[in-house]
């Protein structure tokens, strides 16, 4: 690689046209085991979202948490936006209500209506307590 190459680059390029998802999935799960927040961000921000979200999901249960903690919550956002449906849910279903509440607050209304109505209501009612009440009622309303 010369100087010039962005490293990013590369990586996008590495794991999505030659198919070493594998190296990247390997990548991932040293720096989440490492607790090398810094490297995970540098792993996972630069690339294309579906790519990304392949990673996230290629990741056992708890490690998909560990990593949505960490993400950035503009960049676990976009992830969970782009999951299908029932992913979605299952993701904000297992986070803390709090930062299930971060992420959401940056997705459009209706998603996260639609994520609010696929969760038990404890669950919902604890992520909508940490959002601006008038947000969380406009959810709400959506979501009946």
């Amino acid at each position: 690689m010369n100087d010039l190459e962005d490293p990013s680059e590369n990586a996008q390029t590495a794991t999505e046209e030659s198919g070493d998802l594998k190296t990247l999935r390997e990548l991932v799960k040293a720096a989440l085991d490492a607790g090398d927040e810094e490297k995970l961000v540098e792993l996972i921000d630069p690339l294309r979202r579906s790519a990304a979200l392949r990673q996230l999901l290629a990741l056992d249960a708890a490690d998909r948490d560990r990593l949505l903690r960490i993400l950035p919550t503009e960049v676990a956002a976009e992830l969970v936006e782009e999951a299908p449906y029932e992913a979605a849910t299952e993701l904000i279903e297992r986070m803390e209500a709090g930062r299930a509440a971060e992420i959401l607050d940056e997705l459009s209304s209706d998603l996260q209506a639609d994520l609010i109505g696929g969760l038990e209501e404890p669950e919902a009612e604890a992520i909508l307590a940490r959002l601006d009440p008038g947000d969380a009622d406009h959810v709400r309303r959506l979501a009946e």
